[in-house]
């Protein structure tokens, strides 16, 4: 069952069984779910690319070059 989809049933279902969340820990918890959506992204165009390397091709062919792709990927996800 996906937090974000069903965010105000589940809220609303922990806060009738007595146990109800602070708003900064559920803001915490979206942003962790971001978070880990976008390591999965990441982890994805990895292995995509690891692929397309074993199989000889470029890693990428949408003109995009590697650098650009790894100082994309190494950002920091949170800059407070």
């Amino acid at each position: 069952m996906s937090f974000v989809d069903n965010r105000r049933c589940l809220l609303e279902a922990l806060d009738r069984d007595g146990c109800p969340l602070r708003p900064q820990d559920i803001e915490l918890l979206e942003r962790e779910i971001c978070r880990a959506h976008q390591y999965m992204d990441q982890a994805q165009t990895l292995r995509t690319a690891s692929q397309r390397r074993g199989q000889g091709l470029p890693d990428y062919d949408d003109g995009v070059t590697n650098r650009d792709r790894v100082s994309v990927i190494a950002l920091p996800f949170d800059a407070h």
